[in-house]
């Protein structure tokens, strides 16, 4: 059984284009739609709704507390899903350790690449990839407690590099699938500020200081 959960902030059109994209699945399975309002200003009707804002990290940790069903399909809301995305993406859960799975979109799968956030996938190399952006993905609820939850302590940034780190310490994989197709409209819901810079800056700092140790450590963050 599967919990479907779309994260919604202030963009209405985005979010309703999403839950149109998802009517259109063949889904065989017994499931829920959770829309999960991030404190926007522009709300979504009947939404659960979160009080304040808690950013994408903490959205992403709210979806799958509120979710019924062990298996999580988180979706940010400026995504659309192609024909059969979510039976596609299904019939892989069985893979082995798999984590997160995520269907092929502009923005799937990422190599670490130090300094420097992460280097996408221009091309389909190989169905496992280290690092699974944060806007469509197939996880199972127990996983993610297992790794301890999205680190709402990050300054709003790199969560999923070190949510990748973490399951793969943890002996899990992570997948791309290439049956499976989604669009991304592409950070359409956030304005950056000045304070981007230090921001992710201090969030990629942080992930270092976490999981490396030694010369590695000290050659990372210079």
């Amino acid at each position: 059984m599967l919990s479907i959960m779309v994260l919604h902030f202030n963009n209405v059109k985005l979010t309703q284009a999403c839950l149109d994209s998802l009517k259109t699945q063949e889904i065989p399975i017994p499931f829920e739609v959770m829309v999960v309002d991030n404190g926007s200003e522009v709300r979504f009707p009947d939404a659960h709704r979160l009080r304040m804002n808690v950013g994408n990290i903490g959205g992403q940790n709210e979806c799958f507390k509120e979710a019924v069903y062990d298996w999580v399909l988180f979706i940010s809301n400026d995504v659309t899903l192609n024909k059969d995305c979510v039976i596609n993406l299904w019939k892989y859960r069985n893979l082995p350790r798999a984590s997160q799975i995520q269907p092929v979109s502009d923005n799937w799968g990422m190599d670490y690449r130090w300094p420097g956030y992460g280097e996408n996938r221009k091309s389909y190399v190989s169905h496992k990839t280290p690092v699974t952006p944060s806007i469509i993905y197939l996880m199972n609820k127990q996983v993610w407690k297992m790794a301890g939850r999205f680190d709402e302590t990050l300054p709003g940034a790199y969560e999923d590099v070190d949510m990748g780190l973490k399951l793969k310490e943890l002996g899990f994989q992570n997948y791309v699938i290439q049956d499976a197709t989604a669009n991304h409209v592409g950070n359409a819901t956030l304005r950056y500020s000045k304070k981007d810079k230090w921001r992710f800056r201090e969030a990629r700092k942080m992930v270092i200081e976490k999981h490396y140790g030694g010369l590695d450590k000290l050659s990372r963050l210079l």
